[in-house]
């Protein structure tokens, strides 16, 4: 067999099973849209009955309360004297146990750690 014919063959064969893969996915994806649309279509009724039972109910019990902003404002001032209180407190604890500065200096043997500890950030200076 001649080289033309065999590549002919062979250009032949890979058109025709890819033509059989894409009739595969084609039928698939029909048979998947069918089942789509039913699904579909049997939810969205229920839906927009739910939907307009929900508009055309009356509402009940709805009394506006005027107390709350008045007790919501009291709440969140005694949250924020409670955090205040907290922050100064902490800060002077953090401040007392902050070293000034920490030695970063390269040296023979083992090296020296080089981070600042935590809450210490705007207090403590790396020398190097």
């Amino acid at each position: 067999m001649a080289k033309s014919t065999k590549k002919s063959h062979e250009v032949l064969i890979m058109q025709i099973s890819i033509f059989v893969i894409m009739t595969f996915i084609f039928i698939f994806w029909v048979f998947n849209l069918k089942n789509i649309w039913r699904y579909q279509g049997e939810n969205t009724t229920n839906e927009v009955e739910e939907i307009k039972k929900i508009i055309n109910e009356e509402p009940s019990d709805l009394e506006p309360v005027d107390n709350f902003k008045d007790e919501a404002g009291k709440i969140i001032e005694d949250l924020m004297e409670k955090e205040r209180a907290t922050a100064t407190s902490s800060e002077e604890i953090k401040k007392a146990n902050c070293p000034e500065w920490i030695n970063c200096m390269p040296t023979v043997g083992e090296a020296r750690p080089c981070q600042i500890p935590l809450g210490c950030e705007g207090i403590t200076q790396i020398a190097y």
